[in-house]
Order: C-alpha cells, then sequence, then structure tokens
C-alpha cells in the first residue's frame, strides 16, 4: 500500500516531535513538492532518525533540494544514511562547496556531522573566552 499525500504529511508531523524512530523507508511512495517539504520538515526538527529510504519516490529537482535543505539544516540531527538521490549535486545547489558534488550520501552526512561539531565546539570555545572577561 502506498501512502498518500495528506497521510505523509501527517506522519511528517509526528516523525518530526519523535525521538523514538531510528529508521524510515518511504520507498516506492510518490513524493511531490509538497510531500517533499514535509519529510524536509520532519528531517529538521527529529533528532533521532538515523536512516531514510526514498528509492522510487520520483523525486524532482525541486523536491530533492527541500528533503537536502531539511536534512543539512538541522545541527542536532542523528541522520547519516539517505538513500533514492544522490545529495552531493543538491548540496552544492544550496551554497555547500563544489568538491562535495562528487562525494557519496555517507560522505555529505559525515561532512554535515563534522560542519555542526566544529560548530559547536567554536561556540564553546567563545564561551568560555567571554567568561575570561
Amino acid at each position: 500500500n502506498t501512502i498518500k499525500a495528506a497521510g505523509l504529511n501527517i506522519l511528517m508531523k509526528s516523525i518530526a516531535d519523535t525521538d523514538q524512530i531510528r529508521s524510515l523507508s518511504l520507498s516506492g511512495n510518490a513524493i511531490d513538492v509538497p510531500s517533499a517539504k514535509a519529510v524536509a520538515y520532519a528531517l529538521a526538527y527529529n533528532q533521532s532518525l538515523k536512516s531514510i529510504f526514498l528509492v522510487h519516490c520520483s523525486i524532482n529537482h525541486e523536491g530533492k533540494r527541500h528533503i537536502t535543505a531539511g536534512a543539512v539544516s538541522n545541527a542536532h540531527t542523528a541522520l547519516r544514511n539517505i538513500t533514492g538521490f544522490d545529495l552531493g549535486p543538491v548540496v552544492v545547489t544550496l551554497g555547500f562547496p563544489d568538491a562535495l558534488k562528487h562525494w557519496n550520501n555517507e560522505q555529505v552526512m559525515n561532512f554535515i556531522h563534522l560542519m555542526y561539531e566544529k560548530h559547536q565546539s567554536e561556540d564553546v570555545a567563545d564561551a568560555d573566552d567571554d567568561q575570561d572577561l
């Protein structure tokens, strides 16, 4: 059975708020742009999901951009595995370095995690410097 757009929107709102889900397969379900925005919302807020499978979802370029933007905007994401399309070419269209265009999804997600870890450690260092004043 496939999930209709309305059902996908409800599911994604629940996914955004849960800390219990680790893996989700939406494979085989058509994901149009509004549904991609719902997936993006879930990825932007969920902190427990480690894998999402989007194989054979007929996601167009705009939908891929929304989903990717949602995934990379979450500084607290646990997400490590996205299947169904290549993230590299999409993150480049969002302003990331051109070198990522040829990276596989695992490398892109590792870069995202490293970027946020570095940012968080700089914030801690800045806070320590402020206390020394």
